[in-house]
């Protein structure tokens, strides 16, 4: 297709490292290069909302299924969830136990799992609304995946398919 439109966050934007688009199709969350969350209005084609979200690269960005939360992952070796219509929007911050960066993370179905990889087969499934981790598991690299409520998929260097039972 053609470019139809292209939309600049600010004169000093950095470069976007992560998209997103809402499951209603509104709304655009797009993640920088320093760490800034911006959320763009796709109706009026206006930055809706922008925050320092992470300290570092967003690597990967989440609209919850019901459009209310994002979940984000960064180079400042955490993932967190926002509750982005919030004053104050950050709701949870998880982090890797030996603190790799983070570059993929999803919620469940149901949106009360994520799972997260990062570089050096580092991977992790939380509880959203305990906080607690479930699972951890290393390998030779866990690059990204998804996670179902009966199990666990993830890519391992794009070229192999795992899929696990999450405990």
């Amino acid at each position: 297709g053609s470019v139809k439109k292209s939309i600049q966050h600010g004169t000093n934007a950095q470069p976007i490292t992560s998209v997103a688009c809402s499951p209603d199709g509104r709304w655009f969350a797009a993640g920088d290069s320093v760490g800034e969350l911006i959320v763009w209005d796709l109706e009026t084609l206006q930055p809706y909302r922008s925050w320092p979200a992470h300290t570092a690269s967003i690597w990967s960005i989440e609209f919850s299924r019901d459009g209310e939360r994002l979940l984000t992952a960064g180079d400042d070796e955490s993932v967190r969830i926002f509750d982005w219509r919030s004053p104050s929007p950050l709701h949870s911050e998880f982090r890797m136990d030996s603190g790799p960066p983070v570059w993929s993370a999803c919620f469940s179905p149901s949106g009360n799992r994520i799972f997260v990889a990062g570089p050096g087969g580092k991977s992790a499934i939380w509880d959203v609304n305990s906080r607690k981790l479930i699972e951890s598991e290393s390998s030779n690299g866990f690059y990204g995946g998804c996670l179902s409520e009966d199990g666990l998929s993830y890519t391992t260097y794009g070229n192999a398919l795992i899929v696990s039972t999450a405990s």
